[in-house]
């Protein structure tokens, strides 16, 4: 019986833990998400939960494995639902690197003379992945007639190119000049990475503590600490 909790356990945690694109969850679903990356159901995620809390509750047994295995139930999915797949970050990372420099050059594209669809496709052809398919996806649409906001909802579903999609939006609704918007989405958007680098150089140092107090403070009582307790304990004694 424990056996067949242990196999049950591990199957969950091979089918919550963040994996490949195209491995695991990808082959038994076959639902691909955006960049290659699959999303599990969100009942999937629960039954996990579930599975892992009933494992260790039979395997520590009486009722403290009863509570245990209840919060690892609710507790366990929301914490790995939290995590972030490397393929996933490494593309958002991208996207915000690059962001700056395709709006600056749309907007130079843009005052030159060249309608959204054709500026969108020249900027796309210039710059790497991921925002050069993205970019040929809104170019596309615009070309067929579509509007900007169907356009780039349609290429970006996840609201990664939030920023560039609404200086096109407003400029379609208002009338304003779209290369003026996407020249101050440009300084806007290279404030916001600055200051999010800033930010996580900062909380670099407060991360270091961690490992640092895990390492140096067994040291410390091992070798500073214990030979005086351990000193004071003998001349005690020996009185």
């Amino acid at each position: 019986m424990r056996a067949a909790i242990a196999v049950l356990c591990a199957v969950a945690v091979w089918l919550i833990v963040p994996r490949p694109p195209g491995l695991r969850v990808e082959r038994i679903f076959g639902r691909p998400g955006a960049g290659g990356d699959a999303a599990p159901p969100q009942w999937l995620g629960r039954a996990c939960g579930v599975a892992f809390g009933v494992g260790v509750a039979v395997v520590i047994g009486s009722m403290v494995g009863v509570v245990v295995g209840i919060g690892a139930a609710f507790v366990l999915p929301r914490l790995l639902g939290r995590l972030e797949a490397r393929s996933t970050k490494d593309r958002r990372i991208a996207i915000t690197r690059q962001l700056p420099d395709v709006a600056d050059l749309l907007a130079a594209t843009l005052a030159s003379g060249a309608p959204p669809g054709q500026a969108c496709s020249a900027v796309g052809a210039a710059v790497d992945e991921p925002l050069r398919s993205m970019l040929a996806d809104v170019s596309a649409s615009l070309r067929l007639g579509a509007t900007a906001g169907e356009a780039w909802s349609t290429a970006d579903p996840q609201g990664s190119l939030g920023a560039l999609s609404a200086a096109f939006i407003r400029s379609e609704s208002s009338g304003a000049p779209i290369a003026d918007l996407l020249g101050a989405t440009a300084g806007d958007l290279r404030r916001r990475h600055r200051l999010a680098v800033e930010v996580a150089a900062r909380s670099a140092g407060v991360r270091a503590i961690g490992p640092l107090t895990a390492c140096f403070l067994p040291a410390f009582l091992l070798i500073g600490a214990m030979p005086v307790v351990a000193s004071m304990a003998e001349m005690v004694l020996s009185r």
